[in-house]
């Protein structure tokens, strides 16, 4: 039996900042995460899920687009996180550029 610890999605919004909304558009839309699921069907979140999702709530909210950061590894994510801001304010995207608006939107929900 796994001894791996799963989050809820309230959990998950609690510590990531995401409403439930926008957890499922990023799923459906992006494959960011995957989550397990429950035997009543509720989503189950890993730490490295929940770790993903924050990084990708942190970098939407710096101005990248979620559509271009979704598909990459967490190890990248961080290595842009990492690097801080670029041009402008705005942190640089896989290509090394300022991105576009990709986040920010009405209602606080980046990329919807």
């Amino acid at each position: 039996m796994s001894t791996e610890r799963f989050h809820t999605m309230k959990a998950v919004e609690l510590r990531t900042g995401l409403s439930a909304h926008l957890i499922r558009v990023w799923e459906r839309r992006y494959g960011a995460v995957t989550p397990a699921r429950s035997g009543t069907q509720r989503r189950l979140y890993t730490e490295a899920e929940v770790e993903r999702l924050h990084l990708l709530a942190q970098l939407s909210q710096l101005g990248l687009a979620i559509g271009q950061i979704a598909g990459l590894g967490t190890e990248q994510l961080r290595g842009i996180l990492g690097r801080g801001a670029g041009p402008k304010g705005r942190a640089e995207g896989p290509g090394g550029g300022a991105r576009g608006s990709g986040g920010g939107g009405a209602g606080g929900d980046p990329g919807v």
